[in-house]
Parts: structure tokens; C-alpha cells; sequence
């Protein structure tokens, strides 16, 4: 029997589940996202405030060294050290142990003990038994980390080297522990993993060495490690573990189900949604966030991914902010938000549709246009006559001065008002000072600033997918952010957002579109009423439910790692970007025919119920050349359907006709492109001129 027996630590009574710089990213994470520091506003990358700390590290253990110690440094000191980089103002002083004690709950969730190293142990028995560690972490944190998995129970204790300023590799620490023991090198063993610190060097010293290297654990060790540096490759292990999940063969490709082949482009397509979350998640940290509203449809899903996403209501050890969903919509928002009933007011909608009929326009504040035919007469005016520019037209701005027309619709603004404030109250949104966050999947974020009008003490944070330029003013408690192209920052990734609406049907909810409040009971409850689902035909409820299911399998999958490996939205935005342009470019057949088949609520700006399958034939696109009516019909249809490779996957309808609408489609894209470019230039020349004349 030995007199000592000493056993290193790590890849010995402890194993990783990841690289040990894991560890470090974690902590980098957290202390960036920390709403005390501001880091995240100094700082562009989470890399870059982990390198730092690594810097740290290097040139405490270069002072130790200089001073004639071991190249030794212990956590508490590099964090402290290392935050008074990253950070232009004073700090808790207590910080710095906070992230360590962080940093030893990761450890702790991410590691376990080698399997076979008791029973390798007991094989060399001795009278006294502790672990001997070159790390960072004093003893008595490793200590907290070893009784965590049991391991206490034969090693009761140790000696780690950043409590002394000696190490392993020196020597000097094998020194210090026999004079501590009073062991002769001959009495005592030493078992780890490292080939030069627990081999080489006690062995050249006299101490018995038993070096531990079990093949298995090793392999696994050696695997993990890669994913590290190689983040892409961490990215595709992370898919093939998706699909393993959903029981993916490549030789069973052929015979996926529509349903199946869903569920696996969802899959693949989860990054998408994690990256969104994630940049939500970051957000709402870092600004201080107590709630986050998912509006309905989409956000319906948004929030399932969000817990799937974080099961324990956290991100990099920050508690997330409450988060719930509030059933809204355009058409259950619009009329309640007006602020008066002008044509003025009404460019909010009109300035969406330049060409609107009056029958559009009623229905879209909720109001049957049948009843207003005799006042419309009035006018001169026909409910179904498509108006360019209607806030022009003469006959418009007389309907509106008549006190008949506006008190009916002031009437109904009052009701809509009173119920939609009251539902916003059951939900915790009333007109007091805060700030609040809301997700939505986008476009211009219209729903956003109807409730911002609503309820102008409320400061709204919008979080979107991506973002067309705003055409109406935006108000002043209003901003807003897109994890994917934002149109009104730069023209980068524009052309995702042609055509949104299949984008839309992926991710929206079974449920129909809020139209409506009512009061529910005695108790006064306040729900919201939907209506009838644009989804109910078979092919497309069956390839949305497949693909949402495949996508939630997905976040499941990616949760654990996203916690382990500090995965950040930015990390996701490009392999994000390139899975929505793929979705669009090269479609799948079952996503073709379960957008074909949809037919989709715009009762809110068109007035109806918009069929899908539905498109201009050959003779109307042409007669469009010479017909004002015709032509009219096929710009609508063209603003309401942009999706060029959906089009060309139809197999419905003849290779002419196809050809003919992808053509129209775009040079209608060119078209808004130079439109676009132009109204840059211009701003560009304006804010120049403005510039200039401010310098004069």
C-alpha cells in the first residue's frame, strides 16, 4: 500500500461532455449579456470578449512567471482583471466571484465522472487519497464540483495549483504535497491523463505513475473537442443529430410522405427560428425587459420554439423576461387606433394600398359596406370602384367632411377602441409607464404601431424576422429590429422579402386571424374572437403541421447545445438567411401544393379571403397591355404574389402560362428594385444637402 495517492482531476475523475473552452465562452456569454456591464454595446462579438479573457490569462500567468512563481493565475483574479477591460465604469466588486460561481454550475451541468477510474484507482490503494489539479479554480470549487457528482465519496479533498503558484508540470506541486504527507517519491502514486504533467514529470522524479488513458472515453474526449474551433462543423453535427432523431435514411428519401418530407424540411429549417429566438432573447436581456408579447398568427409558433428553446426560462444563465401571446391582428387593431376620421388618417391604410375601393375600406375597419351604398351615392361614388390615391379624389374628401359618414364610423372607432383597450388591460398592457417587447414575423410592423398609438406612455420594442421600409410615420415610442433584411437599414438580402406570404404560411398558427373582442360571462373576461382558419384544406394543414413539428423537433435538439456551446443569433443569422432563400428558390413539391391550396385571409387592405390557386390567365396578362380593369386585376395579384419559384412549381398550369407570370413577376421585381435605389439616392442627396447646410 501506498503512503499518497494523488489523482488528476480533469479527463480523469471528471469528464467534459465539450472542449473545456466551453467553459470560458459560457462565462464570456453571460458577462456580455449582463445588463449591469453594457458590454454588448462595446463589444461586437462574444468571441472577442472571450479572447480577451484569454489575453487576461496569459499575461497574469507571464507576472507570475516574472516573479519567479509557476505560470499560475485563479479565476476570481483573471474575471476582475478582465472585466475592468471590457468595462468603462465601476463595478460590483462581487462580480467577479458571481461569474466564477457561474462558471461552476456549467462545469457541474456539463460534466461527469469517468466511469472506470475508481476501480483503476483502487487497484493502487493507498493511506491517503486527494486530487491534484493544474487548473484554475481553487480546490474548494473543485471540491463543490467533485461532491456534485459523488465523487467525494473516495476523494475527499485535494490541492489545486492556482491556490500555491506551483503546478504539476514544474514539478514543484509533486514537492509540496509528499513534504505535506511526509511521502517519499517511492510511497507515493500519482494517476492522470496528461502525457508531460502526470507522466513524464513524476516519473522523472520517482513517483509511481500510473497514466490513464481509457480508450472509449478518450475517443469521445478527442470528438468533442473538434467542434470548438469549427463552429459550421459544430452546426452540421448538430443537424445530423436532428435527423438521426427523426430516424432519417438516405435510401428512405423516396418514400417520405408529403407529412414526412415536411417534418425534415422543418427540421433543416429550425436554425432559422433558433436565430430569431436568440436575438429576441439577447435583446430583451440586455435592454431589461419584464415582458415579451408574441402576437398572433405567427408569433403563436414563435413562442413554442421560444420554449422549446429554453425549457428552463433562461439564455446564458440571465432569466428571460415573462413571455405570452397577445391575440391581435391588423384588422383587430386598425379602427381601434385611429385617431380621427379623415382621409389624412386614413393614409395609414391607403398609403398600403394606393388603389383601394370603398368596399375594401369598410371592411377593413370592420363595417358592412352594403349599409353605406346610399351615402356613397351621395357622393358619386360606387362602394366597388378601385381609386387610385383615394385621399386625392374629391368625392372622398366630401364623404369624409359629411358628418352622416364620419359620426358612423367614429361610432364604431369608440366600440372597437373600448373593447380592444380592455382586452389589452387582461393581458397587462394598459397606458403607464414601460417597456415591452413584441415579436412578430413582420414586414412593417403596422400592428405595433396601432398599439403604440393606442397607448403612447408604453414603449414598444419590436422584434421581427425581417422588415419592408416603413411608409407611414413611426411613432415615437416605437422601435424596431429584424434578425433577418430590414429594408429601412440597408437594401442587403431584399429579395427575401418578395414574397412573404408563403413565408407567413410556414409558421402560422391553426388558429384563424383575430377579427374582434367580446366580453365573456359574469366575470367580465375579455377573448378574442377569430376568424374561420385559412388553412383547412388537407395538403396545406398537413405540410404547415409536418414542417412546425419538424422545426420544434429541431429546437429541442439545438436547446442543449445552445446552452453548452454559447451559440449566438449572429453565429445563426447567415446559415439562417441561406435556409429562408433556399425554402423560396428550391422548394419542395408538397410546399408548392400546400401554398397553392391555401386560401388566405386579407380581409384587412383587400377585403376578402385570397385563393391561391388562383392566378391571371395568358389572355388577361395580355389584354393587361390595353386594360385599365385588366391591368388593375394583375398588378393586385402581383402585389399579393411574388414567389416566382412557387409559380414555377406548379404543375397545374401549362409551361406558357408559367413562363408568361414568372416574366411579369420579375420585371415587377426589377421595377420596386430601381424604385427602390432611386428613393435611396434621393435620401442619400437629401440628408447630404441637410448635412451641408448644418456645417455652413
Amino acid at each position: 500500500m501506498y503512503k499518497l495517492r494523488t489523482i488528476d482531476v480533469w479527463d480523469t475523475l471528471l469528464r467534459r461532455r465539450c472542449h473545456p473552452e466551453f467553459a470560458k465562452l459560457a462565462t464570456a456569454l453571460h458577462a456580455f449579456l449582463d445588463p449591469r456591464l453594457g458590454i454588448s454595446e462595446r463589444f461586437d462579438s462574444v468571441w472577442d470578449v472571450y479572447r480577451l479573457r484569454v489575453e487576461q490569462e496569459m499575461e497574469l500567468a507571464d507576472a507570475a512567471r516574472a516573479a519567479g512563481r509557476d505560470n499560475e493565475y485563479e479565476i476570481v483574479d483573471v474575471l476582475t482583471h478582465w472585466l475592468k477591460k471590457l468595462v468603462d465604469q465601476e463595478f460590483d466588486a462581487g462580480i467577479p466571484a458571481q461569474f466564477a460561481d457561474f462558471e461552476v454550475n456549467f462545469e457541474l451541468r456539463h460534466t461527469y465522472p469517468d466511469p472506470t477510474i475508481r476501480q483503476v484507482a483502487e487497484q493502487h490503494p493507498a493511506e491517503n487519497t486527494i486530487f491534484l489539479s493544474d487548473f484554475y479554480m481553487s480546490a474548494e470549487r473543485l471540491s463543490t464540483l467533485l461532491e456534485g457528482h459523488g465523487i467525494d465519496a473516495f476523494v475527499p479533498g485535494g490541492i489545486s495549483s492556482c491556490d500555491l503558484g506551483m503546478n504539476k508540470r514544474s514539478g514543484k506541486l509533486f514537492g509540496h504535497v509528499q513534504a505535506l504527507y511526509q511521502a517519499a517519491p517511492a510511497e507515493h502514486v500519482h494517476i492522470g491523463d496528461n502525457a508531460v504533467a502526470d507522466v513524464e514529470v513524476p516519473r522523472s522524479l520517482g513517483v509511481n505513475v500510473v497514466g490513464f488513458l481509457p480508450e472509449a472515453e478518450h475517443a469521445k474526449r478527442l470528438d468533442r473537442e473538434l467542434l470548438f474551433a469549427d463552429r459550421a462543423a459544430l452546426f452540421q453535427r448538430i443537424d445530423a443529430e436532428v435527423l438521426a432523431d427523426l430516424g432519417e435514411r438516405a435510401d428512405a428519401f423516396p418514400a417520405l410522405s408529403a407529412r414526412e418530407a415536411a417534418m425534415r424540411a422543418g427540421a433543416h429549417a429550425a436554425p432559422l427560428v433558433i436565430g430569431f429566438c436568440l436575438d429576441i432573447a439577447r435583446r430583451a436581456i440586455v435592454e431589461g425587459l419584464e415582458q415579451v408579447y408574441f402576437f398572433s398568427r405567427e408569433g403563436e409558433f414563435f413562442l413554442r420554439v421560444w420554449h422549446a428553446l429554453f425549457p428552463r426560462g433562461e439564455y446564458a444563465g440571465h432569466v428571460l423576461p415573462k413571455a405570452s401571446v397577445l391575440e391581435v391582428s391588423r384588422f383587430a387593431t386598425f379602427c381601434a387606433s385611429l385617431r380621427e376620421v379623415t382621409p389624412a388618417e386614413m393614409r395609414r391604410l391607403w398609403n398600403l394600398y394606393t388603389t383601394h375601393s370603398l368596399a375594401a375600406l369598410l371592411k377593413s375597419i370592420g363595417m358592412e359596406p352594403e349599409s353605406f351604398s346610399a351615402l356613397c351615392a351621395r357622393h358619386r361614388l360606387s362602394l366597388d370602384e378601385d381609386i387610385t390615391h383615394p385621399w386625392k379624389d374629391e368625392r372622398i374628401q366630401r364623404l369624409f367632411a359629411d358628418a352622416d359618414f364620419s359620426s358612423r364610423i367614429e361610432e364604431r372607432v369608440r366600440a372597437e377602441r373600448a373593447a380592444l383597450l380592455a382586452y389589452l388591460a387582461s393581458q397587462g398592457l394598459s397606458d403607464e409607464a414601460r417597456i415591452v417587447g413584441i415579436v412578430d414575423i413582420g414586414w412593417r410592423g403596422t400592428i405595433q404601431d396601432n398599439l403604440a398609438l393606442l397607448l403612447p406612455a408604453v414603449q414598444f420594442r419590436g422584434h421581427y424576422l425581417g422588415l419592408q421600409r416603413y411608409l407611414n410615420e413611426q411613432p415615437s415610442n416605437v422601435s424596431k429590429r429584424a434578425f433577418g433584411p430590414n429594408r429601412n437599414e440597408t437594401s442587403e438580402d431584399a429579395s427575401l422579402l418578395d414574397a412573404v406570404a408563403p413565408i407567413e404560411m410556414l409558421f402560422s398558427s391553426s388558429a384563424g386571424s383575430v377579427c374582434g373582442y367580446r366580453t365573456c360571462g359574469d366575470g367580465g373576461k375579455v377573448a378574442a374572437i377569430r376568424a374561420e382558419p385559412d388553412v383547412e384544406h388537407a395538403s396545406s394543414k398537413d405540410f404547415i403541421e409536418g414542417f412546425q413539428a419538424g422545426v420544434l423537433r429541431g429546437a429541442r435538439a439545438w436547446a442543449g447545445h445552445v446552452e453548452m456551446c454559447g451559440i449566438t443569433a449572429d453565429e445563426l443569422r447567415k446559415p439562417a438567411l441561406k435556409i429562408w432563400a433556399s425554402a423560396l428558390e428550391n422548394p419542395l413539391d408538397e410546399f408548392v401544393a400546400a401554398y397553392s391550396a391555401l386560401n388566405q385571409n386579407d380581409v384587412f387592405g383587400a377585403g376578402q379571403f385570397v385563393d391561391k390557386s388562383v392566378v391571371p390567365g395568358i389572355g388577361k396578362l395580355f389584354r393587361s397591355l390595353v386594360s385599365a380593369q385588366a391591368r388593375r386585376e394583375v398588378i393586385m395579384y402581383i402585389r399579393q404574389n411574388q414567389w416566382t419559384a412557387g409559380i414555377q412549381g406548379r404543375r397545374d398550369l401549362g409551361v406558357v402560362h408559367r413562363t408568361v407570370l414568372v416574366l411579369v413577376m420579375r420585371l415587377a421585381q426589377g421595377y420596386k428594385r430601381w424604385m427602390y435605389l432611386r428613393r435611396d439616392k434621393r435620401s442619400i442627396a437629401r440628408n447630404g444637402r441637410e448635412r451641408d447646410g448644418r456645417l455652413t
